[in-house]
């Protein structure tokens, strides 16, 4: 039919190239947009596609190279590779994605994938069933993969990447194994022994690499500990008994005469040397106990330095590296490996121990470093002028929670500011940066025209100043966060009239903001695609303006707007129809009916937060359930539980729900 429309159209239905990737998710939230809005990653988004759409879409690809089934959760294997194996694409695929698929694809999925040989990239992220067997399995049928991507595969051992590594080898350039709680820093040994010299991304985040050595070392402590209290505790009962028969003895001795008596206090005197004798003694061999735990330390420090400078070695051609949440590597250890990654171009460190000689070591073995995230990190401002004297491509930089910035950040980046850098991502988050550093960063910064991205949550001492500077100089950034921040109406009205490439805005527990500001964010930004709004003073006039001005957006953040009824709701509902994310916790005024109508009205609705709400009819949203299929989350609070039962069954009838709505309205 597209065909016959027009003859460019007819053109572009025959290009061979049109039909090459297939995605069958659900459309993707953008990662910036999501950023601010919480852990909206519990909530997947899911795909309604069926079978049928499948099968007649695949049987008219035959150049088909990449399908994607992110989150189709609708569908079980069989549907799946039933649908796929049986036509020649077979030997033609070179992408598949299976993420967040959690246990719907089992064995009978995993053989399957076995029979498309000329795979390069494969996703398996969230697929519960997948065990060591099925990765080798894998590995041995499909010899040209290149990108494996295994996050949250929680049966996953050191066994799946010894398979990978031996069979893949040069071949392998990325692999993801983060959360996956089985794999240990053996998965490195491996690396540099199967010589995956052409490695160039990493994802260790959030796993129990170098852990459980650490766990072991900490034990036999708690045992030698043990052991030494025993020791003591036998010592103090045998003096205890010694003490006895002396007393047994003295008392004996008082019927002698007092020469005797004389003889008996030099021996006692004796008897009190030998007692500080072993009590020296006793705190030799104390002493000599923690030593050994020193050495051990030692040891461990050494044995961790040698992998990862082995790594280093092997794998020096990494351009990505993901160690989040690894505290248990100290400097020196981090340091031996960057030393050896002269090809970083994206380094995420957050929660590791990040200190101002590893700034150092990064900057000068790291010159093409464009991405670093050193969240909780323990530097000082100067230590950052190594960096970007050095790494002239550093583009993004998180600073999240570190205690030591602050408005010398931004005199410093000036003083610095000699080649023609672009900051274009900045995240400042609970920092200690003022009006004055921003102002003097934005008027004398050539920056400021290619800043997309900031984060200034929790930054107490900021103002409306700062959003002035902001909207004058930088009218081209496209996220923005001030959450928390001491900001008023004045300060927003100067966003709304200037920043209109605004994707993504966060004013989250701004208590100041009233609805008079919240009206030009709502009518004048017509590009938003995710808006916060927490325990602020919205109201439905405000929510009116959006569904008039902004028919786009995709997330809707309203927790703690006391002032938002049904009005609201019915206002988005007849003007926002792509929304696929909205929060209205403890939104008191609004009804079982506005929610309703809401969920009916937005086909593309996949998250609906209404818990704090009292008086919700269950039997109604066991219709909305029912009729936005399995994609459809609700999230309740404490009254979860009491109708989690009546939301999942089958039992509740038309009629009843048809009477419940006839008597509510």
């Amino acid at each position: 039919m597209c065909g016959l429309v027009c003859q460019k159209w007819n053109r572009i239905i025959q290009n061979e190239m049109l039909n090459r990737k297939i995605d069958f998710t659900f459309p993707k939230i953008e990662q910036k947009i999501h950023s601010f809005f919480g852990n909206v990653d519990s909530f997947p988004l899911q795909s309604r596609v069926s079978r049928e759409v499948i099968r007649k879409t695949i049987a008219k690809s035959e150049n088909l190279l990449s399908i994607n089934f992110t989150g189709c959760t609708r569908l079980d294997e069989f549907q799946i590779f039933g649908s796929i194996c049986k036509y020649p694409i077979t030997e033609t695929l070179q992408e598949l994605n299976l993420s967040e698929m959690q246990e719907k694809i089992t064995d009978y999925g995993f053989r399957n994938i076995c029979k498309f040989k000329s795979l390069r990239k494969l996703s398996l992220a969230t697929c519960a069933m997948i065990n060591d067997f099925h990765i080798e399995l894998i590995v041995n049928s499909c010899e040209n993969l290149e990108d494996i991507n295994l996050d949250n595969c929680f049966l996953l051992t050191d066994r799946s990447i010894q398979s990978i590594t031996s069979k893949l080898k040069s071949k392998l350039k990325k692999l993801s194994i983060a959360s996956c709680p089985s794999i240990t820093e053996t998965c490195l040994i491996y690396l540099f022994d199967n010589e995956c010299t052409s490695l160039e991304s990493l994802d260790l985040s959030n796993i129990s690499v170098f852990q459980i050595e650490g766990e072991q070392r900490n034990d036999k402590k708690k045992e030698q500990e043990n052991e030494n209290e025993n020791e003591e505790k036998k010592v103090i009962k045998s003096k205890e008994k010694e003490l006895e028969k002396e007393q047994e003895k003295e008392q004996e001795k008082e019927k002698e005469k007092e020469k005797e008596k004389e003889k008996e206090n030099e021996s006692e005197n004796e008897k009190e040397k030998d007692k500080d004798k072993e009590k020296t003694i006793n705190n030799n061999e104390n002493s000599g106990l923690e030593s050994d735990f020193n050495s051990e330390d030692f040891e461990m420090q050494e044995y961790l330095s040698q992998i990862l400078f082995q790594f280093g070695q092997a794998c020096n051609k990494l351009k990505t590296l993901n160690l989040n949440d690894h505290s248990e590597l100290n400097e020196s250890c981090l340091i031996i490996l960057i030393s050896e990654l002269t090809e970083l171009e994206t380094l995420y460190l957050d929660g590791c121990e990040v200190t101002d000689n590893l700034i150092k070591t990064i900057s000068e073995t790291c010159p093409k470093l464009e991405t670093l995230s050193i969240q909780d990190a323990d530097i000082s401002v100067n230590s950052l002028s190594y960096l970007f004297e050095s790494c002239e491509c550093l583009t993004n930089l998180n600073l999240n929670y570190v205690d030591g910035i602050n408005d010398d950040l931004f005199t410093f980046l000036i003083e610095q500011n000699k080649n023609d850098r672009a900051i274009s991502v900045l995240q400042l988050t609970a920092n200690c940066v003022s009006d004055y550093g921003v102002k003097y960063f934005i008027e004398n910064s050539c920056w400021t025209n290619q800043i997309r991205e900031l984060d200034l949550e929790n930054c107490l001492y900021l103002s409306d100043h700062t959003l002035a500077f902001l909207s004058q100089y930088s009218p081209q950034i496209k996220v923005l966060s001030v959450s928390c921040c001491p900001i008023t109406d004045q300060g927003l009205v100067f966003v709304a009239n200037n920043c209109k490439k605004l994707i993504s805005l966060n004013i989250n527990d701004c208590e100041k903001i009233t609805s008079k500001s919240l009206d030009l964010i709502c009518s004048q930004l017509i590009y938003l695609k995710g808006l916060s709004v927490r325990n602020t003073q919205m109201e439905d006039s405000s929510l009116q303006l959006l569904s008039q001005s902004n028919p786009y957006i995709t997330m809707l953040a309203l927790p703690d707007c006391k002032k938002i009824t049904d009005k609201g709701l019915v206002y988005l509902s007849n003007g926002c129809k792509m929304l696929q994310w909205i929060d209205c916790q403890n939104c008191s005024q609004i009804t079982t009916k506005a929610i309703q109508t809401l969920s009916l009205a937005c086909d593309d609705l996949q998250m609906f937060n209404i818990s704090g709400i009292p008086n919700l009819n269950p039997l109604i949203l066991s219709k909305i359930k029912s009729h936005k299929f399995n994609h459809f989350s609700i999230e309740l609070d404490f009254w979860k539980c009491i109708y989690e039962d009546s939301l999942d069954s089958d039992d509740v009838t038309d009629s009843e729900t048809d009477s419940e709505t006839d008597s509510e309205n």
